[in-house]
């Protein structure tokens, strides 16, 4: 059958079962959300008010609904408070994955917003198609599919001097995390930093956290020491900074001893890095829409002029970076115990990760997640046409460490490209939630406080910035929304077993195995579409039962786990971008 929008009439459900099965078992499924029953989308057609120009979604969002059960409304943004997300037990792929208190799976799908430079969070006055997060921008994002966004939480924002924590900053994450949540999108905060600091041509820490024990001036030996600074902060110029790629500073003595430093609690400093993290996340104990704490972007390895074995990821996690989270973890889990804490390796880590288990002990790997990130050479350091593999690595890494598993940056060309879909596919595979770089620039405007200063009016452009939904006249980029707008499997009673989609041809396979009915509709599974961009004729859907076992039958299933297979096949063709 097809539909074109929401429907109002009721027909009869469609069924999936092998009846001939009694007694194995075998679940009656029925998808509701392919009658016209309770055909509701998640959010009907929406216009978009403010400054951009964008396209007006139908994002009509599919449920399955086990036969018996009494449906809730389909309306998930009128939930006043989203439900707290742990992990559960392992999928086949041996990873442990996101539940609600209801016990179904959560699959996120999200965006990046990281402002990198005072005053360090988005604006939430109005909209602002560069620096905003407010209500227009999360009913574009939900529309597109967005369940989560990294948020970046910058320790300089947080701890501007030491000791002394700006709570007005916190808050204001906090409000924008709550808004968020109001559209049914969850906050994963994110102690962002690249090179460190702005002493380093980068950001992220605090000055005062920054203890650089080499003899050689910046940026020595990457190139020859700088000469001029901003006379305001005392940071080097943004002409000296633009004499090389930013990510080249890392290299700097005086970058890899900091690091260092900061391992090796010099200065107390590793110990005020986790009482950062205490207070922010007492502050935040209780926000159920809070995914977790990413404890850090991009770890560097540490000081690996003096110690170039560093340079090898395995050692570098075993090392330098398995204590520091056992730290970090500690204290996040001191002020709120069930808050999911997100750790990762150093970002070249081609060839798997050397943790030896997860942060605080293999019995923490219930409330700990392993983080990875994807950029292809030249864009950064993994092997061209390596998504199949560094994803399924990182999976073996997650099930090695009994963890949960997430993709929090990728698409180094935005959204459309042959990249983004071969990595997306692969976190279909095998089920890896995945979050791109970057829904905004979150800059704006001219140096600031002086022609020499390395920040902007508003954030700052030095390293790598966002911008991949809008273009530089504030209309929306629809190829790139379109990509970011991939249907899947949002909320799964029972377990995904197999989702695919072919953007090609708009063809969408979800294979689950579904749990038992219920009466009081916890029990519905509910799958994204983008129905303007890949089903604007509608749509035909092919539900069967399956086997998922290896122990099959002719036509009939000889275990009790069945599935069911839901496929979507568009009518009319793909909408033209």
């Amino acid at each position: 059958m097809s539909r074109t929008g929401p429907a109002i009439a009721s027909d009869a459900a469609v069924m999936a079962t092998n009846s001939r099965c009694a007694g194995c078992g075998v679940l009656w499924i029925t998808a509701v959300l392919f009658s016209h029953a309770y055909a509701v989308p998640l959010s009907k057609r929406q216009a978009w008010h403010g400054t951009a120009t964008a396209a007006s979604l139908n994002t009509t969002s599919a449920r399955i609904v086990p036969l018996g059960t009494v449906p809730k409304k389909s309306n998930e943004r009128a939930e006043e408070r989203l439900p707290a997300i742990t992990l559960g037990e392992a999928n086949d792929n041996g990873v442990r994955v996101f539940v609600d208190a209801d016990g179904r799976e959560r699959h996120f799908h999200g965006v990046n917003a990281v402002v990198k430079g005072p005053p360090w969070h988005p604006t939430v006055g109005g909209f602002d198609f560069e620096t905003s997060l407010v209500d227009a921008d999360f009913v574009l994002l939900q529309a597109a599919g967005v369940t989560v966004i990294r948020l970046g939480m910058m320790w300089a924002g947080a701890e501007p001097e030491r000791g002394q924590y700006n709570f007005t900053y916190i808050e204001t994450l906090r409000g924008i995390a709550q808004r968020a949540s109001m559209h049914g999108i969850y906050t994963l905060l994110d102690m962002h930093q690249d090179a460190m600091s702005e002493k380093f041509c980068g950001e992220g820490f605090p000055a005062w956290a920054v203890h650089r024990t080499g003899q050689l001036p910046f940026p020595e030996p990457v190139a020859p020491a700088f000469t001029s600074a901003d006379p305001v902060t005392g940071f080097p110029s943004r002409s000296d900074c633009a004499r090389k790629a930013w990510s080249s500073y890392y290299f700097a003595e005086a970058t890899a001893t900091a690091f260092q430093a900061l391992y090796s609690n010099t200065d107390g400093l590793l110990d005020a890095w986790g009482a950062m993290w205490h207070t922010v996340a007492v502050a935040f104990k209780g926000d159920t829409h809070i995914l977790g704490i990413e404890a850090i972007n991009e770890p560097f390895a540490g000081d690996v002029l003096h110690d170039p074995f560093l340079l090898r990821p395995m050692l570098t996690d075993r090392k330098n970076l398995q204590h520091v989270y056992d730290r970090l973890a500690e204290q996040v889990w001191a002020a709120d115990p069930s808050r999911l804490f997100f750790f990762s390796g150093v970002p070249w880590a081609n060839l798997g990760s050397g943790f030896e288990h997860a942060p605080g002990g293999a019995s923490n790997a219930f409330r700990s997640v392993l983080v990875y990130h994807h950029y292809e050479i030249p864009w950064g350091p993994q092997f061209t046409n390596s998504s199949m593999e560094h994803t399924q690595l990182s999976a073996a890494d997650a099930a090695r460490l009994g963890t949960g598993l997430m993709l929090t940056e990728m698409a180094e060309h935005c959204a459309a490209s042959e990249s983004y879909d071969l990595l997306t596919s692969a976190a279909d595979k095998y089920q890896v939630s995945w979050i791109s770089w970057a829904y905004k620039s979150f800059t704006k405007g001219p140096p600031f406080p002086s022609p020499e200063s390395q920040w902007n009016e508003f954030g700052a452009r030095k390293t790598g910035v966002g911008g991949c939904l809008f273009d530089s006249n504030g209309s929306v980029i629809t190829s790139n929304l379109r990509a970011q707008a991939r249907p899947y499997a949002q909320i799964v009673a029972g377990k995904l077993v197999r989702l695919e989609f072919e953007p090609l041809g708009a063809l969408l396979t979800v294979v689950l195995e579904a749990p038992p009915a219920d009466t009081n509709g916890t029990h519905t599974t509910l799958l994204f579409l983008a129905q303007d961009f890949y089903y604007p004729g509608g749509y035909q859907v092919k539900v069967s039962a399956v086997c998922c076992s290896v122990l099959q039958c002719v036509a009939v299933c000889c275990t009790v786990l069945q599935c069911v297979a839901v496929t979507f096949i568009t009518r009319g063709g793909i909408k033209s971008t």
